[in-house]
């Protein structure tokens, strides 16, 4: 038998390495004790802090841990009549449902009590926080304003939150000022929804974001919002009828098997500004189903637009690679370029090896621009090909099945009938228009694009 505090081993014993709970290795305790919120110092045993006003008792608690800490809040409701500021190094942890549904009811919830936010940054900006298992009620039927967590924030974690019911926002990163840069935030399996604008916002000097996992749905304005620059990463997350489910306005993203579901407008709008460019944005796997419920054939599953001409205006170098689409019979286009293929706003956009079949109204593309690349979508016809008999000296119409404007038209004259050749007039979404030199001229055409 090994001795006390080891595991045997092939080799000899191994020690036991030691599991604390977060009580255990708290810097301070948050307690409920009747009509008193208490805070419980770790080290001591002793109650430092106590009162009935929740948002004071955790502040002091907080503002007693001079290099950062942690802080534990056990199960219960807790009114929050003040804004929390949390400065750099702090770890604030509740009961989160997930893991100790089995012994309490809800875990930790914080309460909005006021017009104005749960959380806010401390220092300028707060860097390597973390807030995690707690859940936050906004309580807008009774608030006029309301975030869950606002601020300034740097190598952050916010992780297994629950935050819904907002006034405004459930977590917004920026700087309004646009000095301080907000980078490397994380957000892990947290669940936003109900709120009147923003689940998620990263501001202008916001750069990569990090979502996994975690439902981000219910937006009034959009369930994640991007602005300015971008190189953020998100995977296994779920979108569900936001106004836009990903609005980005020059963000930059990469989206791996996300699903996009039943948005008011497009499911993703990518938007470039006067000069803001749009660009860089990958979106891979995943779903993009039901977009457009405010208006049917109105809305598109991806919609992709610049803004001007010159290269910080456009929306460029964009890939939508092994997505399923599914139009729930409302969705526009899977994907649709506003300008219709004008070069000059948008251009470098792949399109490649989704699954279109579902996916659309009206069709699986409209036009788009001729520097983009467009293969093997199932449903969307990037090919087709025929012969026109006969084709007189006049223009002549001849329908497609390609649901987008050819990049190349090929005409061949054939060596039966009446030999002559033939010229394309004009080309459109839906067909092609060519008339012979002589009438009487068998033609072989066809339609590509690249």
């Amino acid at each position: 038998m090994p001795k006390p505090g080891y595991l045997p081993g092939e080799k000899g014993p191994i020690p036991r390495v030691p599991i604390f709970s977060m009580e255990e290795v708290a810097s301070y305790i948050i307690f409920r004790e009747g009509e008193l919120t208490k805070a419980k110092n770790g080290q001591t045993g002793l109650i430092d802090f106590s009162g009935t006003d929740a948002s004071t008792v955790i502040q002091s608690a907080i503002n007693a841990l001079t290099s950062g800490g942690k802080i534990f809040i056990k199960a219960g409701t807790y009114l929050i009549t003040s804004e929390i500021l949390l400065p750099s190094n702090l770890n604030i942890e509740g009961e989160g449902r997930s893991l100790y549904s089995a012994t309490t009811v809800g875990g930790t919830i914080l309460e909005l009590g006021y017009d104005g936010n749960i959380f806010k940054n401390k220092d300028n900006p707060t860097i390597a926080t973390r807030i995690a298992r707690l859940t936050i009620n906004g309580k807008r039927a009774t608030r006029t304003l309301g975030t869950g967590i606002y601020g300034k924030f740097r190598t952050c974690l916010f992780e297994d939150l629950h935050i819904y019911d907002m006034d405004e926002s459930g977590i917004i990163i920026e700087d309004t000022a646009n000095a301080v840069a907000c980078w490397d935030n994380r957000l892990v399996n947290c669940d936003i929804n109900w709120v009147d604008e923003y689940c998620v916002k990263c501001g202008t000097r916001g750069t990569d974001l990090v979502i996994i996992g975690g439902t981000l749905e219910q937006a009034g304005l959009a369930d994640l919002y991007f602005q300015g620059v971008g190189g953020h990463f998100l995977t296994g997350v779920v979108f569900v009828a936001g106004q836009y489910c990903i609005l980005s306005e020059g963000g930059g993203f990469k989206a791996l098997s996300c699903n996009l579901e039943a948005a008011g407008k497009h499911n993703v709008y990518l938007k470039a500004l006067a000069g803001v460019k749009m660009e860089t944005v990958s979106i891979l796997g995943g779903t993009c189903v039901g977009a457009g419920t405010e208006a049917s054939n109105t809305y598109s599953g991806i919609y992709i637009e610049g803004f001007g001409a010159n290269d910080d205006e456009n929306a460029r170098n964009i890939i939508v690679e092994g997505v399923y689409f599914n139009s729930a019979g409302i969705t526009k286009y899977c994907v649709e370029v506003a300008h219709g293929g004008v070069e000059i706003y948008e251009r470098d956009i792949t399109v490649v090896g989704n699954d279109m079949r579902w996916g659309y109204v009206t069709a699986g593309m409209n036009a788009i621009p001729p520097s983009s690349h467009i293969h093997y979508n199932d449903g969307f016809v990037t090919e087709n090909s025929g012969t026109a008999t006969a084709v007189p000296d006049v223009d002549t119409e001849i329908a497609h099945a390609m649901d987008i404007e050819p990049t190349f038209v090929t005409l061949t004259p054939l060596a039966v009938g009446v030999e002559g050749y033939a010229q394309l007039v004009t080309k459109s979404a839906t067909s092609i228009t060519i008339r012979a030199n002589v009438s009487g001229v068998d033609v072989a055409w066809k339609g590509e694009t690249v």
